[in-house]
C-alpha cells in the first residue's frame, strides 16, 4: 500500500552543478538549475508536496565540497523519517573506479582532488537516522556527443549499495544520460518531474516504471534502481484525497530484500476516449476546408456581400488563433480534459447556431464561437494525447493530420453539401462534436487534478500573447485584398513583430507562455513546422485553383487530383518515430524541407503555361513524402520533451504553428503574389490581339506559377534553420569497465 513521508521528521537536499569553470574540460548545463527549481516546486507544492519548504534545501554550484557537504551533514541528522537526496551534474570516475560528483571548479583530468568523492555522500547517507533514504543521481560518463552531459566516465551503481535506500541512476554504466541542448530538464530529471506530476502519485517502483517506460519510448538510455530493503511503496507526491495514503513507517527494517515490487505499467487512455480526441482534432480541422466548397451556395442563400463571404471564412480562423495560447494555458490549470470536453461543447453549440442562421452577421459570430470552441478543445485534445501515451508513433498523428486536413476536407464538403446543403455540412459538424464531448467526458479519465494557481505575471503575458496573435491573424485575413502595404495592416503586424523582435530575448526571464517559448529547440520546431506547412498550404491551394479555374474542374474533382499528396505524406510520416530516434530531428526535417522545395519548384514549372492536366502524379508524390515527414518528425520534437504540467501550452504552441503555416503567412503572401502578377498581365495585354478567356488563363496560369515559386522559399529557409537548431543527434556509446576507456560505439 502507498505511504506517505511524515513532512514534520523528512528532509531533502537538492545539489547540483550546472556551471564549470573555463578551461575545466566539463561543458556546461543550463538544464540542472532548473532541474533543482521543478523538483523542489514538486516536493514542496502547497497541495500536492509532502515536505514544508523550510525542509527542503537547494545547493545550486556549490563552491567547494565543503560547502555541498555541510549542506547534506546538516540535514541527513535532521532526518529521522525520509531523507531524499539528489545530485544533478557531471559524474566522474578516476583511475581506481570511484566516482565523483563535480563540482563548478573541477577538472575533467583531476576528478580525485577538484570532485565530491561519492563515498563521502555516501558515508553522511550511511550515518543519517533516517528510516528511509531515497538517492536520485542524475550523471553519466560520456560527452561524446553534444547533448551529454558529461565527457569521460560514469555511475558505477555498485558503489551505491547502502542499506536502508532506494536508489534511482539516470543511466547503467554502459550508456549515457542525456542532457538535450536547449532543453529545459535533462532527459532524466525532466522525465521523472512528468511522472511526479501525474494526477495519480506514484510509488518510487512505479515512478521507476514510468520513467524507464518514457525514455525508452523516446530512444533514450534506460534507468537504473537499486532498492535495500522495501521503500518501493513509498509515495513523493500527495494526492487529492491524501486520508487515503498512509504515513511512511517510521520503524528502520531489519533485513535487506533485492526483490521490489514491480512497476506500475504506463496508464493509458480509455480506447473510446483515444478515438473521441483524435477525430475531434480531425473533423474540426476540416471544417474550414470542407466549408469553403459551400461558400457559392451560402453566398447565394443568404444574399452576403462578398466581404462578407470573406469573414465567414476569416471568422473562424482569427478567434481559432486568438485563444489557442489562453486555451494552453487553462489546460495546464484547470485539467486538460475539461478544456477539451468545454470547447468541444461550444463548438457544438455554434455550429447549431450557424446552421440556422438566414443572415451574414449571425453566421460570422458563430464562426467566431467555432474558432474559439475549436482552440479550446484542439489545445486540450492535443495535450492529453501527447501527454497519456507519449509514444512518438502517436505524435507523428498530430503532424500528418495538418496536412491531411485540407484535401479530406474539401472531399467531405463536397459530398455532404452534394447531399444536402451547407446546412447539412454544419449540423453533421454539430452532432459529431457533441458525440465527441460526450464520449471524453466518460471515457477520459478524471482523476487529473488542478495545477498550479496562475500568477498575474502569466495572466499578463497569455493576453499579451494572444492579442498578438489576433492582430497577426486580422492582418493575414485583409492583407490579400487590401495589399501589404494598408496602413491597417502594418499597425496589426507590429505588435507580432514586436514580441518577436524585443520580447522573446527576454522571455528566459520571465515565467510563463514567454519562458516555455524561449526553448531554442521549440522554437526552431515551432518556426519549421510554419514552414513546411506553408508549402505544403501553397501547394494545395494553388493547384486546386489551377485545376478549377483552367482545367475547368469541380473541388471535389480537384481534391481527388491532389489525393497522391495527401497519401504520400502519410506513408512518409509514418518512417518519422524511427528516423527521430536514430538519427534525431534536425536530418529528417531537413531532408524532407529540401523534397518539399524541389517538388514546388517542379509544379512551378508544370504550371508556367496554361494547360488542361498540367501536372503529373511525381511531384505531388514527393511534395507529400517531404512534407508529411518533416512535419511529424517536427510534431515528435516539439512535443517529446515537454514536462507533464506544460504540456497545454506545448500544444498550444504546435497548434499555433501549424495554423499560421496552413492558413497564414504563406498562403496570404502566395495570394498576394498571384493577385499583384495577374493584374499586370491583364494590364499589359492587348485586347484586339487575343482572345479573352485566353488572356485571362495565361495571367492566371504566370500568377499560379510566381506563387509557387515564392512558396518554395518557405520550406527552403526550413533546412538550415533544421540543421543549426537541432544539431547532430546524440551518439550512442559504449562504457568500459571502470577504470578503463570510453569507446564510441
Amino acid at each position: 500500500m502507498p505511504r506517505l513521508p511524515d513532512p514534520v521528521r523528512s528532509r531533502a537536499v537538492l545539489i547540483g552543478t550546472g556551471d564549470h569553470a573555463e578551461g575545466s574540460g566539463l561543458p556546461p548545463l543550463p538544464a540542472i538549475r532548473a532541474n533543482l527549481d521543478d523538483l523542489r516546486e514538486v516536493l514542496t507544492a502547497p497541495t500536492t508536496g509532502v515536505l514544508p519548504p523550510e525542509h527542503c534545501v537547494t545547493v545550486a554550484d556549490p563552491a567547494t565540497g565543503t560547502e555541498a557537504g555541510s549542506a547534506l551533514a546538516r540535514v541527513a541528522q535532521e532526518a529521522t523519517d525520509l531523507l531524499l537526496v539528489y545530485y544533478g551534474g557531471h559524474g566522474l570516475v578516476d583511475d581506481r573506479g570511484r566516482l565523483h560528483l563535480a563540482l563548478p571548479r573541477t577538472e575533467a583530468t583531476q576528478p580525485r582532488w577538484s570532485a565530491l568523492p561519492f563515498e563521502t555522500l555516501r558515508e553522511e547517507l550511511a550515518d543519517s537516522p533516517a528510516a528511509i533514504r531515497v538517492l536520485i543521481l542524475d550523471c553519466c560518463f560520456s560527452g561524446r556527443a553534444i547533448e551529454a552531459m558529461t565527457g569521460a566516465h560514469g555511475v558505477v551503481s555498485g558503489q551505491i549499495d547502502i542499506a536502508g535506500t532506494y536508489t534511482l541512476a539516470s543511466t547503467s554504466a554502459t550508456a549515457v544520460s542525456y542532457a538535450p541542448e536547449g532543453a529545459i530538464h535533462t532527459a532524466f530529471t525532466g522525465a521523472l518531474l512528468t511522472a511526479l506530476g501525474r494526477p495519480d502519485p506514484l510509488s518510487l517502483d512505479g515512478l521507476f516504471g514510468v520513467v524507464q517506460h518514457d525514455l525508452a519510448v523516446r530512444g533514450l538510455s534506460r534507468p537504473q534502481r537499486r532498492v535495500v530493503n522495501a521503500a518501493g511503496d513509498l509515495v513523493l507526491t500527495r494526492p487529492t484525497g491524501a486520508r487515503a495514503v498512509q504515513p511512511a513507517v517510521t520503524k528502520r527494517p531489519d533485513r535487506e530484500t533485492s526483490a521490489p515490487t514491480p512497476p506500475s505499467p504506463m496508464p493509458r487512455l480509455h480506447a473510446l476516449g483515444v478515438m473521441a480526441l483524435v477525430m475531434f482534432q480531425l473533423f474540426a480541422g476540416l471544417l474550414t476546408p470542407a466549408l469553403s466548397v459551400a461558400l457559392p451556395s451560402l453566398q447565394r442563400d443568404l444574399g452576403i456581400s462578398t466581404g462578407m463571404l470573406t469573414w465567414v471564412q476569416g471568422a473562424y480562423l482569427l478567434t481559432y488563433g486568438t485563444f489557442l495560447p489562453i486555451a494552453g494555458l487553462l489546460c495546464d490549470r484547470w485539467g486538460r480534459r475539461r478544456v477539451f470536453v468545454g470547447g468541444a461543447l461550444v463548438f457544438f453549440v455554434s455550429c447549431l447556431i450557424a446552421a440556422q442562421t438566414f443572415t451574414g452577421a449571425p453566421l460570422v459570430v458563430a464562426r467566431m464561437m467555432q474558432g474559439a470552441g475549436a482552440a479550446f478543445g484542439m489545445a486540450g485534445s492535443l495535450a492529453l494525447v501527447a501527454g497519456r501515451l507519449r509514444r512518438p508513433a502517436t505524435l507523428v498523428f498530430l503532424g500528418i493530420a495538418a496536412v491531411a486536413m485540407p484535401g479530406f476536407g474539401v472531399l467531405l464538403g463536397s459530398a455532404l453539401v452534394n447531399a444536402g446543403s451547407w446546412t447539412v455540412l454544419l449540423t453533421a459538424h454539430a452532432l459529431v462534436a457533441g458525440v465527441f464531448a460526450l464520449v471524453g467526458w466518460y471515457c477520459i479519465d478524471a482523476t487529473e487534478p488542478m495545477g498550479q494557481p496562475i500568477t498575474f505575471r502569466g495572466w499578463r503575458n497569455t493576453a499579451v500573447v494572444s492579442l498578438c496573435a489576433g492582430a497577426f491573424a486580422y492582418a493575414l485575413i485583409r492583407a490579400p485584398g487590401s495589399g501589404w502595404t494598408d496602413r491597417v495592416v502594418l499597425v496589426s503586424l507590429a505588435p507580432a513583430i514586436v514580441l518577436l523582435g524585443v520580447w522573446l530575448p527576454l522571455a528566459k526571464r520571465t515565467k510563463g507562455p514567454l519562458a516555455f517559448l524561449s526553448d531554442r529547440r521549440r522554437l526552431a520546431a515551432a518556426f519549421c513546422t510554419i514552414c513546411v506547412a506553408g508549402g505544403l498550404s501553397v501547394a494545395v491551394q494553388f493547384l486546386s485553383q489551377y485545376a478549377q479555374n483552367i482545367g475547368g474542374d469541380s473541388a471535389s474533382d480537384a481534391a481527388v487530383l491532389l489525393l497522391p499528396l495527401t497519401l504520400a505524406a502519410l506513408v512518409a510520416g509514418s518512417f518519422a518515430p524511427f528516423l527521430h530516434r536514430w538519427v534525431g530531428a534536425g536530418p529528417p526535417a531537413a531532408l524532407g524541407a529540401l523534397l518539399l522545395t524541389g517538388a514546388l519548384y517542379w509544379l512551378s514549372r508544370a504550371t508556367e503555361h496554361a494547360a488542361k492536366d498540367p501536372v503529373t502524379v511525381w511531384p505531388l508524390l514527393l511534395a507529400g513524402a517531404g512534407g508529411g515527414l518533416a512535419m511529424a518528425v517536427l510534431a515528435v520534437a516539439a512535443l517529446t520533451d515537454v514536462p507533464f504540467p506544460r504540456l497545454g501550452l506545448g500544444a498550444a504552441a504546435l497548434g499555433s504553428a501549424q495554423w499560421i503555416g496552413v492558413y497564414g503567412l504563406a498562403l496570404a503572401v502566395g495570394s498576394s503574389v498571384m493577385q499583384s502578377v495577374v493584374a499586370l498581365r491583364l494590364s499589359q495585354a492587348s485586347t484586339a490581339a487575343e482572345d479573352a478567356s485566353a488572356r485571362i488563363d495565361d495571367a492566371l496560369a504566370e500568377g499560379i506559377t510566381r506563387a509557387l515559386t515564392v512558396g518554395c522559399l518557405f520550406p527552403l529557409v526550413c533546412v538550415p534553420v533544421a540543421v543549426i537548431a537541432f544539431g547532430r543527434p546524440a551518439s550512442r556509446h559504449r562504457s568500459r569497465p571502470a577504470g578503463g576507456s570510453a569507446v564510441a560505439s
